[in-house]
């Protein structure tokens, strides 16, 4: 008898314990449950916001993403894309501040690190602004490195640091041969350099790979005309891009 209530003392305690042990899944399953749901909804309000965004309803993708935010705060694109709209309204100290945290929340997210480049370089911190881009290049698996190459080369550009910017807008176009902004950049940077025989080529591959011009350089010229005065471009910039016309 004696034996038999310790089988059935020990039946017992097993039983409890597979007993505790199915609770803590069942918690844990129901903990686990609603974190993901609220995950999915942040995963489809960013994707909102950024439909928003790109077709230019930058009040509501604002709202989208905060919402996003709201569920998952650690949404490293949400965050990206919350920067680019602070962008859009040309507040680029908040812009930055969220491309900040989209990479700390992820250190090798190249597209954040773009885009905090270009608005260091709007906020006039251009060596800050060639580290950010530095660092998108870092990753190996960055899928648009021509668009840090070329904000890494608009930086250098404005430092003065023609060499540099040529570097920057060579690789661009050599990730991307038909990066078309590279190109007019690359002969601009050649220009400001006095390579004019460079520039003037260059110029030349860019007329003939823009649908605008097809290779008709006086439609470019009509065009850089336009643009400066519509001030679309600055003007010593336009004029640059004439005279290299004319080589």
């Amino acid at each position: 008898m004696f034996r038999r209530d310790r089988i059935y003392a020990r039946f017992i305690s097993r039983l409890l314990v597979v007993g505790a042990l199915l609770v803590l899944a069942l918690a844990l399953t129901s903990c686990r449950t609603p974190g993901s749901k609220r995950s999915e909804i942040a995963e489809s309000t960013y994707k909102l916001g950024m439909s928003h965004l790109l077709s230019g309803n930058t009040q509501t993708a604002f709202v989208k993403f905060h919402e996003a935010l709201k569920l998952k705060p650690k949404h490293k694109e949400a965050l990206n894309g919350l920067g680019q709209t602070y962008m859009n309204l040309r507040d680029f100290p908040k812009a930055e501040e969220n491309f900040r945290k989209a990479v700390k929340v992820d250190a090798s997210y190249s597209e954040a690190h773009k885009n905090l480049c270009f608005a260091l370089y709007n906020l006039g911190r251009l060596e800050d602004a060639v580290e950010a881009c530095k660092r998108a290049l870092d990753n190996p698996v960055y899928n648009s490195p021509e668009k840090a190459y070329y904000n890494m080369g608009i930086s250098y550009y404005k430092m003065g640091k023609y060499p540099d910017a040529i570097d920057a807008f060579d690789n661009a176009v050599k990730r991307r041969p038909g990066f078309i902004p590279g190109y007019y950049r690359l002969a601009l940077s050649y220009n400001s350099n006095r390579q004019y025989g460079k520039a003037s080529d260059t110029m030349n591959q860019a007329v003939g790979l823009d649908n605008r011009f097809q290779g008709d350089k006086r439609l470019a010229e009509d065009w850089f005309r336009q643009q400066k005065k519509n001030e679309m471009i600055s003007p010593v910039e336009a004029d640059q891009f004439l005279d290299i016309l004319h080589y």
